[in-house]
């Protein structure tokens, strides 16, 4: 048998490629980011953990509830970069972070702020933050302010900050964001609206925030933010939607109707990504949420989701429909999209759905515009699709992939 002579990579050697990697595919994009990345040592903020998964490019769940949902983690290096790019933090400025995970993302910033810099971060869960104070010290960056508190809250004895940024799903932006936001500053928070998580690029401009930017995302919700609902249909099936969608008891027993069918006529291949689909939606239609199936439920004939397990659904009270994926024959190799509904109102939803389909399909590069309101600033709107929260209005809309800017 041969010696295996391959020599082993060292902590810095796994970070260098690391770096490599989220450079090539656009992660990282400016040179202050990569060097920050460059500099801070990730491999000792999982210190139970092995450098090689410290450097891989997925994130890790750090801390649990007694019952097993994970409560913290360390991000994605794919998505921290994303976020730090979104923020633009530059020397000098004061930045509050909201969710404190293992202090990484804080050390980062640290490193971008430098010494005439900032930087408070701040979590409800005392071991998080004792953690994450703990890695913080031992990698040199004593300069970083750990706080245990509601994030709702920020940190209004150390404001005004330049840039906040959420890490840490958020349902909708508390008051004290908005008062503790330097006049111009910036937001980046991964905000949560029809059941889609997406992160915002957020620049104030007079009374408003705007969206500069809006990038695909996944966080652990921010606790204590309960503006989303959870409706179970069936074992393994759960629908989930804004508070301020109509439902009644009967959404319930939705299932157990008869199955009705609506197909659009678009046709995608396998590989298409699909997550336009349910923007379009989300940007017009109130209804819409997410049909979360897992076993038994996966793989049987209860539901057909396009995109299992999570799937773009309409309800209005107690109807439903959600958007599906059919084989048209064995000849074509394509799919074709469409939506299939239950309950008294099931066919008009999913015919809804097909319309969603085709204005997508025929604007495949549309963004979304955001723009976000305190709820007692808002406006007369005269465009977009209006979606209050407790605190805050959105203000959205598809805009067309052919427009500049």
């Amino acid at each position: 048998m041969m010696n295996d002579t391959t020599p082993t990579r060292t902590p810095d050697d796994l970070r260098a490629a690391l770096v490599t990697q989220l450079a090539e595919t656009g992660a990282i994009r400016t040179e202050p980011v990569r060097t920050a990345f460059a500099t801070v040592p990730r491999h000792r903020f999982l210190p139970a953990h092995p450098p090689q998964e410290a450097y891989t490019n997925k994130y890790v769940v750090t801390h649990h509830t007694a019952g097993g949902e994970a409560i913290s983690s360390i991000s994605q290096p794919s998505v921290v970069a994303m976020q730090l790019e979104q923020l633009d933090v530059r020397p000098g400025m004061r930045v509050l972070e909201i969710g404190a995970g293992t202090g990484y993302n804080a050390a980062l910033m640290d490193e971008l702020v430098g010494p005439g810099g900032k930087v408070v971060s701040i979590d409800i869960e005392p071991d998080v933050t004792a953690a994450a104070q703990v890695h913080l010290l031992d990698t040199g960056h004593d300069r970083v302010d750990v706080i245990t508190g509601d994030g709702a809250d920020g940190a209004s004895d150390q404001g005004p900050f330049d840039r906040i940024i959420a890490t840490t799903g958020v349902w909708d932006i508390p008051p004290a964001w908005w008062d503790q936001l330097a006049p111009g500053g910036r937001m980046v928070i991964p905000l949560r609206w029809r059941a889609l998580t997406r992160s915002l690029t957020l620049e104030q401009v007079d009374d408003r925030l705007i969206a500069r930017e809006v990038r695909l995302c996944g966080f652990i919700p921010m606790q204590g933010q309960d503006g989303e609902k959870a409706f179970p249909l069936a074992e393994g099936v759960t629908v989930h939607f804004d508070q301020d969608t109509p439902v009644d008891e009967a959404l319930a027993r939705a299932l157990d109707t008869s199955r009705t069918e609506a197909w659009s006529g678009v046709r995608i291949t396998g590989e298409t990504p699909l997550e336009g689909v349910w923007m379009q939606m989300a940007c017009t239609e109130p209804g819409t949420g997410r049909m979360v199936t897992k076993p038994p439920a996966l793989g049987t004939d209860l539901v057909k989701p396009a995109i299992p397990p999570l799937n773009p659904i309409l309800v209005n009270k107690g109807s439903l429909a959600y958007l599906s994926v059919r084989k048209i024959s064995e000849e074509e190799p394509r799919l074709e999209l469409g939506a299939i509904g239950h309950g008294p109102e099931g066919h008009h939803l999913a015919e809804r759905i097909c319309e969603q389909v085709r204005r997508w399909d025929s604007n495949r590069d549309g963004d979304p515009n955001v723009t976000v309101y305190r709820k007692s600033e808002l406006p007369q709107v005269s465009e977009g699709t209006v979606i209050e929260k407790d605190s805050s209005v959105l203000v959205v809309s598809m805009s067309s992939g052919n427009e500049d800017g």
